[in-house]
C-alpha cells in the first residue's frame, strides 16, 4: 500500500521578551494522512518541539531549580569548656561554663558527658527552650530546639558534685569530661605543695600559683579522655624535732711530689625533717679548691678555732639523701707519711664506716690519729 504523507507548515509562537526581535524558524512536522484527525483532535494532543528549544521555553517559565542548602556535619559542638574544681574532704565539686553553638534547624541532641557525676544548678543562656537531659549510656545532654534560619549560640553553666576514692596516703578524683576543642580545668587542692599526679589519657597538667595551703593545677583536656587526678598530702615530717642526719664518706687521695689531693664524697642521709644547709668541718691544712652537686646553690669556708668550716647553701631542702663532693689539696714537703683529712659534720647522729683509697707508689699514708665524731 502507498501512503500519502500530507506536509504541513507549522509555526510555532513563542512568547519572548521585547528585547528579543528574532523569530522562530519554519519547522516542518511529517504527519501521516491518514492519522491527521487522531493526531490533532484528541484531549491529550501535544505540540512537538525539538529538546534544545523546549529546555529554553521551560527556562523562561520555571527558571533553575533552587539548589538545597548543604546540611552541616554537627547539629551542634561544644566550641569551648572551662571548668573550676574544689576538692573537700570527701567530695569535689565543680563549676562548669561552656560556650555553645548550634548550626542545624528543629530539635537536637548534644551529649555533654559527665554521667558519673550529680548534677546541679544548671543555667542556659541563648537558647530559651533547651533542657538539660540524663541518658543511661551517654551521660547528660542538652536537648534544645532551634527555629532560626541561622547558626546560634548559647551559654551553659552548670556544678556537678563527685565523690573522692580515698586510699592511705593517695586520694583519687575521676570524671567524664565533655568533648570541647578547648577543654580546661583548674583544680584547687586544700594541701599545701601536694605531689599531683594526672592520667587519662591525652591530659596534660600545668602547675598554677596558689594560695598558702592549697596546690592548684590546670588540666588540659584532649579528645575521648576520661581524666584521672590524684594527690598525695606532702610529708611535713616530725612537727618540732630535729633533722636526724647520718653521714658516710668516700675518700680518694692521691700522692704526688710535694702535694696530696683528696676527693672526698660525702653521703648525707636526712631523715624527719628537711635540711636547707649542711656544713662540714676540716683541716686547715687543707685547701678547699672545689665543691660540687648539682643541688649546690653556693659555698664559702671561713675559719673556726682550729680547723675551717664549710658552709653549703641548698637550692632544694633535703628530706632524703643529699650527696656532696669536696676536692682537697695539701702542700707536703715530704712523702715519708701522708696525713688523710678527716671531715666532721657537726649536725650528724652517726656515722657509717669509711673507707680509704691510697694512690702512689712513694711514702706511705695512716689514717688520721684524730677520732672522727660522731
Amino acid at each position: 500500500l502507498v501512503r500519502v504523507f500530507l506536509v504541513l507548515s507549522l509555526w510555532f509562537a513563542v512568547s519572548l521578551p521585547a528585547a528579543d526581535t528574532l523569530q522562530p524558524k519554519e519547522k516542518n512536522v511529517y504527519i501521516p494522512y491518514e492519522k491527521l484527525w487522531e493526531t490533532f483532535e484528541q484531549d491529550k494532543r501535544g505540540v512537538f518541539l525539538p529538546h534544545d528549544e523546549f529546555e529554553r521555553l521551560w527556562q523562561k517559565a520555571y527558571g533553575t531549580p533552587e539548589t538545597p542548602p548543604a546540611k552541616p556535619p554537627r547539629d551542634a559542638v561544644i566550641a569551648r569548656l572551662h571548668g573550676e574544681i574544689l576538692v573537700g574532704d570527701d567530695t569535689a565539686e565543680a563549676k562548669v561554663t561552656m560556650d555553645i553553638e548550634v548550626f542545624a534547624k528543629g530539635w537536637l541532641l548534644l551529649p555533654l558527658a559527665m554521667g558519673d557525676c550529680a548534677m546541679t544548678d544548671p543555667v542556659i543562656q541563648g537558647l530559651p527552650d533547651a533542657r538539660i537531659i540524663h541518658d543511661r549510656e551517654q551521660g547528660y545532654a542538652l536537648l534544645a530546639s532551634n527555629q532560626q534560619e541561622t547558626s546560634q549560640k548559647a551559654v551553659v553553666t552548670l556544678r556537678w558534685v563527685r565523690e573522692i576514692s580515698k586510699a592511705p596516703g593517695r586520694n583519687t578524683l575521676t570524671f567524664q569530661a565533655p568533648a570541647a576543642p578547648v577543654n580546661q580545668w583548674e583544680v584547687v587542692i586544700p594541701a599545701e605543695d601536694a605531689q599531683v599526679e594526672v592520667s587519662g589519657g591525652h591530659v596534660v597538667k600545668e602547675q598554677l600559683p596558689a594560695a598558702t595551703g592549697f596546690t592548684k593545677v590546670r588540666l588540659h583536656v584532649g579528645a575521648d579522655s576520661q581524666p584521672a587526678i590524684a594527690w598525695t598530702p606532702k610529708a611535713e615530717g616530725a612537727k618540732g624535732l630535729d633533722a636526724l642526719i647520718n653521714v658516710s664518706s668516700l675518700l680518694a687521695a692521691t700522692l704526688e711530689e710535694g702535694m696530696i689531693r683528696t676527693q672526698a664524697t660525702v653521703t648525707v642521709a636526712v631523715s624527719r625533717a628537711p635540711v636547707a644547709a649542711l656544713a662540714i668541718l676540716l683541716p686547715r691544712e687543707h685547701r678547699v679548691t672545689n665543691v660540687f652537686d648539682p643541688n649546690i646553690r653556693e659555698w664559702r669556708v671561713s675559719e673556726q678555732d682550729h680547723e675551717q668550716r664549710l658552709d653549703i647553701t641548698l637550692h632544694e631542702p633535703v628530706t632524703a639523701e643529699q650527696t656532696v663532693i669536696l676536692e682537697l689539696e695539701r702542700i707536703q714537703a715530704g712523702l715519708a707519711t701522708a696525713d688523710i683529712p678527716c671531715l666532721k659534720v657537726p649536725a650528724a647522729i652517726a656515722r657509717r664506716p669509711r673507707r680509704l683509697h691510697r694512690r702512689g707508689t712513694q711514702g706511705r699514708s695512716r689514717p688520721p690519729h684524730r677520732p672522727d665524731p660522731a
